[in-house]
């Protein structure tokens, strides 16, 4: 069983995911695949909800651009008609919640981060769907089912005990190709929570872990952690092979390539992971294990 998990900038256009699909067609199953909200959809989610929460009407307009972009990627990806009016259904369904909730945020003035954990879920809602119609013989399994919070909206932590048994139990029998949202959880009340920061790594993560994975696989748009940053330090290299405790170190203090939380999991398991550029598949990437 492998974990494979691809970020918003690997999703960013219906040619990007054409390119994740080819690599996705190499692995051998069972094989999950975690993903991210398309590009850029996360920060005009929050933005959308700013405006609306200052009173300001042209959150209306975002929100309909908002929209219009995943209606537009469905088209492009989805040449079958059935599923297309799945995906359609499906997106004018969360277009109606966001509304409403949007219009709560409008008329109250605030927001909360009970219903800001609902709103920004949205992304990896519709991208999980969209992506699992693209690809050949997958199917898709909600989040929100397997992985479970506790604590305050906005600040929840999860209950691995409860998790670990309900990802085991999904996953058991299967021998699919598996797309799941990244980011998204439930509390034990069913409520949507969120993962926070790096999330849908975090989500790989997780489920690598209670299956004991053969490998976590972390698709950037980056060859992996780098010796310093290469828009900076134009000889940047990528370093192969990091331990847990040195990408963890890296991750504390500014790389950004995986956020420290993401490792623990994999790291009580033992589970190697790898971290590789989408944009260049070839490329060997970043190998961390207790080497």
């Amino acid at each position: 069983m492998k974990v494979l998990k691809f970020g918003g900038s690997s999703l960013g256009t219906p040619e990007r995911i054409r390119g994740v699909k080819e690599i996705i067609k190499g692995q051998s199953l069972p094989c999950i695949v975690v993903v991210s909200a398309f590009e850029g959809v996360t920060d005009s989610l929050l933005r959308i909800a700013e405006l609306a929460s200052r009173g300001n009407s042209d959150y209306k307009a975002e929100l309909d651009k908002l929209i219009d972009i995943h209606r537009n990627f469905a088209k492009a990806l989805l040449s079958d008609p059935d599923d297309l009016n799945n995906a359609s259904d499906h997106i004018e369904v969360i277009s109606n919640e966001l509304g409403e909730i949007f219009r709560g945020f409008f008329l109250l003035r605030e927001s909360t981060k009970h219903a800001l954990d609902q709103v920004l879920a949205v992304g990896e809602r519709i991208s999980s769907l969209i992506i699992s119609l693209f690809l050949d013989d997958s199917i898709l399994k909600d989040s929100r089912e397997l992985i479970k919070t506790e604590g305050k909206p906005g600040n929840s932590v999860v209950d691995f005990k409860a998790t670990n048994q309900l990802i085991k139990a999904a996953f058991e029998k299967t021998n699919k190709l598996t797309v799941l949202p990244g980011f998204i959880a439930s509390n034990h009340n069913g409520d949507t929570t969120t993962l926070g920061r790096g999330g849908s790594d975090y989500t790989a993560a997780i489920v690598a872990a209670a299956l004991k994975a053969e490998v976590l696989e972390i698709w950037k748009d980056v060859d992996g952690f780098m010796t310093a940053d290469p828009r900076k330090v134009e000889k940047a290299y990528t370093i192969e092979n990091l331990s847990y405790s040195e990408a963890m170190e890296l991750s504390h203090f500014g790389a950004k390539v995986i956020y420290t939380p993401t490792l623990r999991p994999v790291f009580r398991e033992n589970i190697p992971v790898l971290v590789k550029n989408t944009f260049n598949p070839e490329g060997k990437g970043t190998l961390i294990n207790n080497k």
